[in-house]
């Protein structure tokens, strides 16, 4: 067979396998009924009083506490502002393989 026809051979092996994979027809993935529940039982399960905002304080906290405040706040722009470095790089080796 000649470098022609080995190529249409490749090209018409290729078109079929190309079509075939487009015939089968697959039922999409059913997604279960309860999907979510279980974050939303989780957030649920977090909070410390789920009827708190149904019945407010008669006199709720108007201030805060200014050293407590200010120490809160410092922890917060503390940690937020400073991501942590990567310390280990990342190799990726592509095409090393040998012929």
């Amino acid at each position: 067979m000649n470098h022609t026809g080995k190529t249409l051979a490749s090209g018409s092996l290729l078109a079929l396998l190309l079509t075939t994979g487009c015939a089968i027809t697959q039922e999409p993935a059913r997604v279960d009924e309860d999907f979510g529940n279980s974050v939303r039982n989780m957030v649920d399960a977090q909070i410390y009083n789920p009827a708190a905002a149904q019945n407010p304080p008669v006199n709720p906290p108007l201030a805060l506490d200014g050293q407590k405040g200010q120490n809160a706040l410092e922890a917060y722009r503390k940690d937020v502002a400073k991501p942590k470095k990567v310390e280990e790089q990342i190799q990726i080796n592509v095409g090393t393989g040998r012929r």
